[in-house]
């Protein structure tokens, strides 16, 4: 497992590849406390809305270990579209359940690939391949093995 620390200047790059390497993404959207039937970010979610692969109810983040308490766990199909919503955002620090839904993950097949931690603003890269590291080295993303 790596830490690794992605800056404004390589988050573009890194969401590019993300995408292009991965299958899927998953992030946590919280419920209005308002109505139940939506989320405080709905406006973000009908922006996934058509590529959303399925939703759970949870208490407890399977990847990220945080105790959380009236969310969904949204999964969404990576591709092109999508990147561009990315986008929109300035930073991986945006996706922080305030601005951006929280809890990223990024997966290859069924295996867990990135994990940011939004309350502690933490990002790991879990199996990371050769031309992970290549990538990293690249455009200077940095990181600590584990």
């Amino acid at each position: 497992m790596l830490e690794i620390i992605i800056d404004r200047k390589n988050y573009k790059s890194f969401i590019n590849y993300a995408i292009e390497t991965c299958d899927y993404i998953s992030m946590v959207f919280i419920k209005d406390d308002d109505d139940k039937t939506k989320y405080i970010l709905q406006d973000k979610y009908y922006m996934f809305s058509d590529y959303i692969i399925s939703k759970t109810n949870i208490g407890f983040h399977p990847e990220t270990n945080i105790l959380l308490e009236n969310c969904d766990l949204v999964e969404i199909k990576c591709n092109n579209t999508i990147k561009y919503i990315f986008y929109n955002a300035e930073d991986i620090l945006r996706w922080n359940g305030e601005e951006y839904p929280g809890e990223l993950c990024f997966y290859r097949g069924t295996d867990k690939w990135f994990t940011y931690i939004s309350h502690e603003e933490l990002s790991f890269i879990h199996n990371e391949t050769e031309q992970d590291i290549i990538f990293f080295e690249k455009e200077k993303i940095k990181y600590l093995f584990g």
